[in-house]
């Protein structure tokens, strides 16, 4: 929505992208692609940090794993101290 002469008017959301080439509207979907698929792998790298966490202070206390790894055994990891 833009201002002409006080009035509001309307506009469509290609309109702001009137003077863009090609190269700049696939550069920007290449953009939003990648920062989608970086977003998606943010909560997977917070529980296999959390896991490798565990399996450290378990290490450091010499008992047994207390939480099981699930992601950790996936990568041959968190089977023993």
């Amino acid at each position: 929505m833009y201002f002409v002469e006080s009035q509001a008017v309307n506009c469509i959301y290609t309109f702001q992208f009137r003077y863009a080439t090609i190269w700049d509207c696939l550069t920007m979907v290449i953009g939003i692609m990648a920062a989608s698929m970086a977003s998606i792998s943010v909560p997977y790298n917070v529980i296999l940090y959390a896991e490798f966490t565990t399996l450290l202070i378990d290490r450091d206390m010499g008992i047994g794993t207390s939480t099981p790894a699930p992601i950790l055994s996936v990568f041959g990891g968190g089977k023993t101290l």
